[in-house]
């Protein structure tokens, strides 16, 4: 995958490369910066991400209302029948984020649900996510999704996180396109090592270059991420 920016610094696409991008799909992604940016004054997209398969194709276009941050605070996305052009679904997200600016819940509606809301909720413990946790609104209780962990047995320090990187494990509806654009909120203290996910215990294999700013992510079993400073 490669990221490209505009003159100002800002992400202005993914384009695919040699295979999959950031959620393991083969489609490019342009964002495109309205002037003047409204940031929490009203629901007006500030941002909008485009996704398209790689013949050209609409696939998903998310429109960001962001906070006086500049970190994404709503969404409405725009999902497309890839064959008719047509819009087939709608999804609407909002986001809060804790007093050290990082995400620490999405709220998400997706129309053909008959209006179920869906919270996802990020646990932190000094600086570090340790828990997800999901709830339906039709349902009387949430459960936790993945624990996460930042020490072992075998790695009994944590791993400062110098680059910002933060993984969100299992979460869709393009919050990787966010994140990736600077535009969710800031890292966590360190990397992970752990995560549990549907009671499967994964481990986390990183790669440092000499200043310790990660290279790589591997995950057995999933994609790895590479990173260039």
């Amino acid at each position: 995958m490669i990221i490209e920016r505009n003159e100002k610094g800002q992400v202005v696409a993914f384009k695919c490369q040699k295979g999959k991008n950031i959620r393991n799909v083969e489609t490019n992604v342009t964002l495109e910066y309205k002037d003047g940016l409204t940031k929490n004054s009203g629901q007006k997209p500030d941002v909008v991400v485009t996704e398209k398969l790689l013949d050209g194709r609409l696939l998903n276009v998310y429109n960001l209302v962001l906070n006086e941050k500049g970190f994404v605070r709503h969404c409405l996305i725009n999902e497309y029948d890839r064959n008719t052009n047509q819009i087939t679904g709608t999804t609407t997200m909002d986001f809060a984020y804790n007093a050290d600016e990082q995400l620490e819940a999405t709220q998400s509606c997706e129309n053909e649900r008959e209006g179920i809301v869906v919270t996802e909720t990020f646990i932190y413990q000094d600086g570090d996510i340790v828990e997800k946790k999901r709830h339906y609104s039709n349902k009387p209780k949430g459960k936790t999704v993945s624990k996460v962990y930042y020490t072992s047995k075998f790695s009994p320090n944590p791993i400062e996180n110098k680059g910002g990187v933060t993984c969100f494990h299992d979460s869709s509806d393009g919050l990787e396109y966010f994140y990736y654009a600077g535009l969710l909120g800031k890292g966590t203290k360190h990397l992970p090592i752990m995560f549990t996910d549907d009671n499967y215990l994964l481990h986390y294999k990183w790669e440092f270059d000499s200043d310790g700013y990660p290279l790589a992510a591997y995950l057995k079993g999933y994609l790895s991420k590479s990173f260039t400073w």
